[in-house]
């Protein structure tokens, strides 16, 4: 979709409005069709599906990647040079890199991460930091290495919560000369362990694995995380079990939930955490004239993360056979790297057929 206003249920359409399921509406009858469509949440369901189904029938782009030159990837903007990576945006030779925005120069495997340079194996956070290896939650840092969680600090190793700190090891200060042969004697330790430049191995993370951001785009049992040698929490934290209205007696529609809605404990139909609706949360339904959620905010999460293609690239040929000035009516030469896997069953083309084909 691109300059689109005022659609519905639309796939592959470009400067319209008052569209729905790409069939073109009256103002009058479109509203009116909204209207209809999301006076309660049986009748948004019917929709999700519906669109679903929908959906299937359309071709797709094998990657959004726009204003770019050199890349590999999806959701790839204003870049140059950069090698698959996703969800990226004003930057310049990057690799393996995930959910990188603004300003980021010559960084590889990096993520969560923006206003960076010289980086590598890196997490969290940035805002002008440079030169700093297998490290996270940075802020004004340089010449960094293994440290987490540290602000307006330069040669560092090895630290943990400093600021405005230089020449130090495992948080204690040293002299320049005295830094320089300690990080040396350690760099060199290292390499003979095969340690040296492998950012530290999950299994000295202080957290569970599903309690990680891993969990939303890695999905394991627990049965093989722990057969990795990895922590599992079994007890989440949150409440269950304290719930004053069921999930049979959430209202239906918006009109009629009141505000004292606000003051329910509610119950999730996925996980029985027990979750509340905030004020400006509602205020929002209203005004979107949506019906409460029946699961809990962190389930939502989860159920739009299913939605994103995963991260992983597959090499394929443009499924185009039309007629187009770019091929004849043979199949599109065009081959790519794409999210799509070779066995789903979106017809997948690349940018120039796409192109062509969307209304």
């Amino acid at each position: 979709m691109a300059d689109c206003h005022d659609c519905f249920g639309c796939v592959n359409l470009k400067h319209k409005r008052f569209y729905w399921y790409n069939e073109a509406l009256s103002e009058t009858k479109y509203k009116r069709r909204l209207k209809e469509a999301l006076k309660d949440r049986t009748s948004i369901q019917q929709h999700r599906q519906r669109f679903s189904e929908h959906a299937k029938q359309f071709l797709v782009e094998y990657a959004v990647i726009r204003k770019s030159e050199n890349c590999s990837g999806d959701g790839i903007f204003n870049a140059v040079n950069v090698r698959y990576s996703f969800g990226l945006q004003d930057s310049e030779n990057i690799g393996d890199a995930y959910r990188i925005t603004y300003q980021t120069k010559n960084a590889y495997r990096v993520s969560n991460a923006g206003f960076i340079e010289n980086m590598y194996e890196y997490i969290g956070g940035g805002l002008t930091t440079s030169y700093t290896l297998c490290s996270m939650m940075a802020e004004g840092c340089s010449f960094m290495a293994y440290s987490f969680f540290c602000a307006n600090c330069d040669n560092i190793f090895g630290c943990v919560g400093l600021r405005k700190k230089k020449f130090c090891v495992l948080n204690k200060q040293y002299t320049q000369e005295e830094y320089e042969r300690l990080r040396q004697q350690i760099v060199t330790n290292m390499q003979q362990c095969d340690e040296w430049g492998e950012f530290p191995p999950v299994k000295y993370s202080p957290h569970a694995y599903n309690d990680s951001a891993a969990i939303e785009l890695f999905p394991l049992t627990r049965e093989e995380v722990l057969a990795k040698g990895w922590q599992f929490e079994n007890n989440h934290g949150g409440i269950r079990g304290k719930e004053t209205l069921s999930i049979e007696h959430i209202p239906a529609s918006i009109k009629q939930t009141s505000s004292d809605i606000t003051k329910a404990i509610l119950v999730c139909a996925t996980c029985d955490l027990n979750y509340r609706i905030q004020p400006k949360e509602l205020q929002v339904l209203r005004t979107l004239s949506l019906p409460l959620p029946k699961i809990c905010p962190e389930c939502r999460l989860n159920e739009r993360l299913s939605r994103i293609p995963f991260p992983r690239l597959y090499q394929r040929q443009c499924d185009c056979s039309r007629k187009h000035p770019a091929h004849t009516n043979k199949r599109c030469p065009t081959e790519f790297e794409t999210t799509y896997a070779p066995e789903r069953p979106e017809k997948v083309f690349c940018n120039l057929c796409y192109q062509q084909e969307i209304v």
